[in-house]
């Protein structure tokens, strides 16, 4: 995982920080918990990737933009397995959004169609807030790592960030 986390950052021009610690849970017992941070910088934006390996197997993608028009409170995350296996449609994501052209926009989205076919394939699940400040929009995602190949799914959601960022300020 750090190589993947270095040469991202590489990549992307980011800047990573790893820290490996071992944690008391309970009993005696120590467990490994790594937690790798990566910040990216995107035409003056940044975004915040975390992943926690050991107790939690949590990653988070995060970002604050400024206001603008083109953005209204929004939130995405995934169907349950249950309830998709009694759905004709193959959508593993639940969109809601108060503005029409950006819910098309995030439901057409190629990077998101690939997050989809992770949850089909895998144990991926995913939550979405893009919440509204005064000031400020705060985009947030967490989602379960506890897959093979988690790295595509990190690579898809910073993709995401970059088009909707793209959207908004361009």
């Amino acid at each position: 995982m750090n190589d993947f986390f270095l040469d991202l950052s590489k990549k992307e021009n980011g800047k990573y920080h790893f820290n490996n610690e071992t944690v008391s849970t309970g009993n005696g017992s120590r467990s490994p918990y790594n937690i790798h941070l990566l910040n990216l910088d995107y035409k003056n934006h940044k975004i915040q990737i975390k992943n926690e390996i050991g107790l939690g197997n949590i990653g988070s993608v995060s970002c604050i933009l400024p206001r603008s028009n083109k953005l209204s409170e929004f939130s995405i995350r995934t169907r349950s397995h249950f309830f998709k296996l009694f759905r004709k449609d193959k959508k593993s994501f639940i969109i809601k959004c108060q503005d029409e052209k950006l819910k098309d926009f995030i439901s057409e989205n190629i990077y998101l169609s690939h997050l989809q076919e992770y949850t089909l394939n895998t144990q991926f699940e995913l939550i979405i807030h893009c919440t509204v400040d005064n000031n400020h929009y705060e985009i947030n995602t967490e989602y379960n790592i506890i897959f093979e190949n988690r790295e595509n799914v990190l690579i898809a959601l910073i993709q995401f960030y970059k088009d909707l960022i793209n959207k908004l300020y361009i």
